[in-house]
């Protein structure tokens, strides 16, 4: 990890410049060269991935054999984008050639994560492109363009070198063809014409910025859904999930420390929650981090540990099995990233005895945090001051399946309580169940929600500050404690996941006021009557004796009483900070950012909007207006308005005065889904077929963000079916890769077929129409034999274009895929390899077929040429197998008809001739192999070109993959 280096130091500044800017290769005195665009004098390399990601690690050989799409060019685009739940960054590849598969002129994909502003996600792993920029990329394959293995897959070209940023390597481009040839069985020449890396060292990208500590303890949720092989269920994930966080807060010369909020069934997104699931990731990839910033704050940390390649051991205590992984050295070293941490920089390989944030894991391996991790911590977190003082008075009362503590706060400065638990009484061992915020002496603890059973159980606490900790309070199982506790009600301005914000009596009223205190002024407007669903302005307006900067936080909470626990919508503003935040169903607090940033955060009550949201001061006071909408759940009142404010030094509360009342009205609609025709069909793979979805919204359709269709055995499992998108406000159709990320298909009517593993949408047979409230997107796809089974369920959800609310997802019936027919597929080239001499006709065999019979085929192209992506600059050759014509591809890429096979005319570009009247077709079962009767023009004389061969379906017009079947030289 890099411990106070340039690189590290310079992690606001590529936060702030990735991932727009041209950074050139060459790092200076800690700053970056920007220029402008002439022609650089040094290659553009982009900084190296964000490094928070565990995978095994393969050769350049190893990515070719197993790539099906290998390009060069330069990055001609990099546009990052806000989504529904995230960021990504859509790339756009000027192909100069292709190793292997076919490219055309561009390749364009898409990469999770993203900055836009000041504000975006870093995804572990995900490497980072710059305008500019010469590359050599490796994909899954040409219809998935997914990036293999992640920065693995991307190597920088650099004059006579090829780099690769995050191993700081540098391998000699004559090296790289050579290994590449011997990977791929050809000879491969890759340009070296553009200008050389300087020898700088290597810039390293770290966006994410460590918590604050105002966030601690971080508030971290679990989903244990569809578990990993061997991987723990429910709360036995939470549990592991909170011990692997404990082993950073346990260390004794760092400060961080974190709390398990709930179990959940949400999925990793930029919702400023943090979570920790299972996910589908990457080829080789055990686990990743994913880090979400606004400005110099981070505000989203969700962990995935990979659920279908690797088989996991959740309880290494007794030694781990040879062929599995331990989840929790896995998770510690993940989680390692969620503190901001990088990789180590020490000598590393997969053995215990190297660093957790060592890059690699070895399996049957149970790494833990060593002296190079402790250093990590402790400089993101150094120590200073002095500890808190122990907490005093625990008691712990109840039975049964729950106990419940209370104890007195301690003394000093402290940001939260440590508790550990023993179930064999106070002598027996103690063992950490979950920290809560400091400004809380209370906690229930009923193992997880499964309940306490049989046991002595005995609890102790301390508290934990930047000075260090505290040492522990008295022990106690519920006998009377040696004081009489008395639990403090005054909250620190941290942010907690306490259940209840409660409320503190008011100061003991005197004849004469008291000066320089917390106090509430009004609320505007005082007794309006809003709709449901919209938006709202209500302005509230704290003060204090001794000027507004002397306030920590000003709390709106409308609701039928100020002790309401549920029913209630919950504002507050952090004056200290300039933080917005709702309280959450559960308690949380929601970060929504500072006014006129941030995102929209929500409970099932209400929606705050903190980009429409502002703030003013004058004087002893501070206004702020909080943007708001009220769900229909809420409908009802009046509800009174209650204001309290809190001193930012002594912590004093005002009284919670009620400044008027609001009422909350049937307003317009929310974003709903209708219906799916057909409703249970049952189709063949690799027949296209049409899906009609659709959407509504109760102010009109327009009114609508998207719709998405999800085809999948539940909602969760989304990513393992077909996924597809229609987004309303820019009239564009999308599939969701295997690897989560969008896969831009173009306009309804018009586009290119787009695919993942399970099925291909065609956008230009697709369609849209609307009516009044509604959207009816009619999504012509076909599923692949990969998909075979079913039946699935057919789930729609609708998103809101301006408050981004989504419908729920609605299951509107179920579809099953049967074995279907099948595809196109070529055979060869007879002769396989060929000298001819520039102006003798030579005959060449390509011979095409198809699972249905020959005349499931619409067409077959023979292409003679360097590489495919390089066709309109060789000899392009097609047969119509539908209308039995024969055609040559002109110089401009324009169609020249041949006319019928043995007749017809003689037709040429300036490379070749085409003569119809002496070639031939023959038809054998589902193969039809085309002689086309060629001469090549003296203009073509080289080689040798390859002989690329694909072949289309006449319904689904689906392609084969174009594939070599040999070579020609021309004399």
């Amino acid at each position: 990890m890099r411990q106070g280096s340039a690189e590290y130091l310079n992690v606001k500044t590529l936060r702030t410049l990735l991932p727009r800017v041209l950074v050139l290769f060459g790092f200076l005195a800690g700053t970056f060269a920007l220029r402008d665009s002439s022609p650089p004098d040094y290659a553009i390399v982009a900084p190296a991935a964000y490094d928070a990601v565990l995978m095994e690690e393969v050769s350049v050989e190893q990515q070719a054999r197993e790539a099906g799409l290998i390009v060069y060019g330069t990055i001609s685009d990099v546009e990052p984008r806000r989504t529904g739940n995230g960021y990504v960054t859509d790339v756009t590849l000027e192909v100069d050639g292709a190793l292997r598969g076919n490219a055309g002129a561009t390749v364009k994909f898409t990469l999770q994560g993203g900055a836009v502003g000041n504000a975006g996600l870093a995804v572990g792993g995900v490497p980072n492109f710059l305008t500019g920029e010469k590359v050599l990329l490796f994909f899954d394959s040409a219809s998935n363009k997914q990036i293999l293995r992640l920065w693995q897959g991307k190597l920088t070209l650099a004059g006579n070198e090829a780099l690769q940023a995050e191993e700081k390597r540098r391998i000699p481009l004559t090296t790289l063809e050579d290994r590449l040839a011997a990977a791929l069985n050809k000879p491969v020449d890759l340009p070296n014409d553009g200008p050389s890396a300087s020898s700088q060292p290597f810039v390293t990208s770290d966006p994410c910025p460590p918590w604050q500590l105002a966030d601690l303890p971080v508030v971290f949720d679990v989903n244990p859904a569809s578990p990993g092989t061997g991987g723990p269920t429910g709360t036995d994930y939470a549990r592991l999930a909170y011990q692997s966080w404990h082993a950073w807060q346990a260390l004794n010369d760092s400060y961080p420390a974190f709390s398990f909020g709930v179990i959940t069934s949400r999925g990793q997104a930029v919702d400023w929650l943090n979570t920790v699931g299972w996910g589908n990731l990457s080829s080789g990839v055990l686990g990743v981090n994913h880090c979400a910033w606004s400005g110099d704050e981070r505000i989203d940390s969700d962990t995935l540990i990979d659920r279908d390649s690797f088989t996991w051991d959740a309880d290494d205590s007794n030694g781990i099995s040879s062929t599995a992984y331990s989840l929790q050295a896995v998770m510690e070293h993940e989680l390692g990233h969620g503190l901001s941490l990088g990789h180590s920089n020490m000598t590393c390989n997969g053995s215990a005895s190297t660093p957790l944030m060592c890059p690699a894991v070895s399996n049957g391996t149970r790494k833990i945090i060593l002296a190079d991790d402790r250093a990590g911590a402790a400089f993101m977190y150094p120590l200073s001051g002095a500890a808190p003082g122990a907490p005093s008075g625990l008691a712990v009362t109840g039975s049964g399946a729950s106990r419940t503590l209370n104890w007195n706060a301690s003394s000093g400065t402290k940001h939260a309580y440590d508790i550990e638990r023993s179930s064999t009484g106070c002598s027996g061992t103690f063992k950490s169940i979950n920290t809560v915020a400091g400004n809380v002496t209370t906690f229930v603890d009923n193992d997880y929600g499964d309940g306490l059973g049989s046991g002595t159980w005995c609890y102790r606490v301390k508290a934990l500050g930047t000075g260090g900790d505290s040492g522990w309070s008295n022990t106690s199982s519920g006998a009377a404690p040696t004081s009489t506790p008395t639990p403090t009600n005054t909250p620190s301005p941290t942010p907690t996941n306490t259940p209840t914000p409660t409320a503190t009596p008011s100061p003991t009223a005197t004849a004469t006021p008291i000066p320089n205190v917390p106090d509430t002024v009004s609320v505007s407007p005082t007794n309006p009557s809003v709709d449901t669903n919209t938006a709202t302005n209500i302005s509230a307006t704290f003060t204090h004796g001794g000027g507004y900067q002397a306030l920590s936080r000003g709390d709106l909470v409308i609701a039928s009483s100020y002790n309401e626990p549920t029913n209630r919508c919950w504002v507050l503003y952090r004056i200290d900070i300039s933080r917005l935040y709702l309280i959450g169903d559960t308690g949380h607090y929601l970060a929504a950012g500072a006014p006129g940033a941030g995102f929209p955060v929500q409970n099932s009550r209400c929606t705050l909007y903190p980009a429409a949201s502002s703030v003013s001061t004058n004087g002893d006071n501070v206004t702020v207006v909080f943007n708001v909408s009220f769900k229909d759940a809420f409908v009802g009142g009046p509800y009174n308005q209650f204001l309290r404010a809190q001193e930012n030094t002594t912590w004093i509360w005002s009284s919670p005065n009620d400044h008027g009342n609001l009422t909350i009205v049937d307003g317009p609609g929310l974003p709903e889904t209708i219906g799916v025709t057909p409703s249970n069909p049952t189709v063949d793979s690799n027949s296209p077929i049409e899906l009609t979805a659709t959407f509504s919204h109760g102010d009109g359709y327009d009114a609508l963000s998207r719709g998405d269709l999800v085809i999948a055995n539940s909602y969760s499992q989304g990513l393992d079916g077909c996924w597809l998108v229609y987004r309303v406000d820019i009239n564009r159709l999308y599939l969701i890769s295997d690897g989560g990320s969008y896969v831009a298909a173009g306009t309804p009517g018009t586009g290119s077929p787009v695919e993942n593993s399970r099925c291909t949408l065609y956008p230009a047979t697709s369609s849209v129409s609307t009516s009044g409230d509604n959207v009816t997107v009619t999504f012509r796809v076909a599923f692949k034999d990969a998909f075979v089974g079913g039946p699935y369920n057919q789930f729609l959800r609708a998103q809101e274009n301006t408050s981004w609310i989504w419908s729920s997802p609605n299951d509107h019936g179920n579809l099953t895929v049967e074995e279907g027919p099948g595809l196109p597929g070529t055979v060869n080239t007879s002769p396989a390899d060929i000298t001819a001499t520039a102006g003798v006709a030579t005959n060449i065999t390509a011979t095409f077929s198809h699972g249905d019979g020959y005349d499931g085929l619409s067409r077959g192209d023979l292409v003679i040429a360097n590489s495919y992506s390089q066709g309109l600059n060789g000899c392009w050759l097609v047969y119509r197998v539908d209308i039995n014509r024969l055609y040559l591809i002109s110089d401009g890429g324009s169609y020249i008809a041949a006319g019928t096979p043995g007749s017809g005319a003689t037709v040429q570009n300036s490379r070749c001739i085409l003569d119809a009247a002496a070639s031939a077709v023959s038809a054998n079962g589902d193969n039809v192999s085309v002689t086309f009767n060629v001469t090549f023009k003296q203009a073509f004389a080289g080689g040798p070109y390859n002989m690329w061969l694909r072949a289309q379906e006449n319904l689904s017009w689906i392609w084969s993959a174009a594939t070599d079947h040999g070579n020609v030289t021309v004399e």
